[in-house]
């Protein structure tokens, strides 16, 4: 089995993908977070994981930041809310390589955090081999499942996230990705939708080397949806990761 990352944009589908994998055999993460309104069927997200990527984006918001209008700087939990608007190299520690060393030795592993998006090169300095998996999908669902979920949880409440800055978190997290992932064989793309289809799930199956259970994963957990107006920037991001996905969505068109 491929040992692999799950990056995306929170509300992406990561949830549904690593869920679809949790009882194939590979790790997801000992201490992961219990199902909620937001993700009825769980988060399969570690949370020692999240707690060191939060440590390294920490170092990425210097005072000056903007952050598209929201009330307060991002703390402990609520990183995954950036939008970071220039380019990120996060550095670690002797003790948080430790840390990531640990963690990468439970294999195989799946591991998925949003904050990967902006910290896959120093996980890939202790997991060189493993692979990357960027799941997206509609980026005015993905912002109205963002905005929802922030306005129902108290730890984000405070930061009132709205549908621009959502937005915004989504472009950023996709160009950074684009911008890391270019020219590299060990990456694949896929729209969260795809992983209704039988035929496509079979080819993640091949990719990562393990069982996905298809019935964990159903129409019902894909509730948002939204025909709000996108810039013509996000429109354009869309469709490159389309074809990177070759996936055609029926969804209404973005522009």
């Amino acid at each position: 089995m491929r040992n692999s990352f799950v990056l995306g944009a929170g509300r992406s589908g990561t949830s549904a993908l690593t869920g679809g994998f949790a009882e194939s055999g590979l790790n997801v993460g000992a201490q992961s977070y219990p199902p909620d309104e937001s993700n009825p069927k769980g988060y399969f997200e570690d949370k020692r994981i999240n707690e060191v990527n939060e440590e390294l984006l920490a170092a990425a918001m210097p005072s000056s930041f903007e952050y598209a209008g929201l009330p307060q700087r991002p703390s402990n939990g609520q990183r995954w809310l950036l939008a970071l608007e220039h380019e990120f190299t996060p550095s670690m520690d002797s003790f948080l390589q430790a840390e990531m060393e640990m963690l990468t030795e439970q294999k195989p592993f799946l591991y998925k955090d949003p904050r990967f998006s902006y910290t896959i090169s120093a996980w890939e300095a202790v997991a060189p081999d493993a692979g990357k998996i960027v799941i997206f999908r509609d980026p005015r669902e993905t912002a109205e499942s963002i905005v929802r979920m922030c306005n129902s949880l108290p730890h984000l409440a405070p930061l009132n996230v709205t549908a621009e800055h959502a937005l915004t978190v989504w472009q950023s997290t996709y160009e950074h990705i684009l911008k890391y992932a270019e020219g590299k064989s060990d990456w694949l793309f896929l729209h969260r939708d795809q992983l209704l289809s039988p035929a496509y799930t079979e080819n993640l199956q091949n990719w990562i080397g393990a069982s996905f259970n298809r019935e964990f994963v159903s129409q019902k957990l894909f509730r948002s949806s939204s025909n709000a107006e996108v810039t013509p920037e996000i429109a354009t991001l869309y469709e490159t990761l389309c074809d990177l996905a070759y996936s055609r969505p029926t969804s209404t068109p973005l522009l």
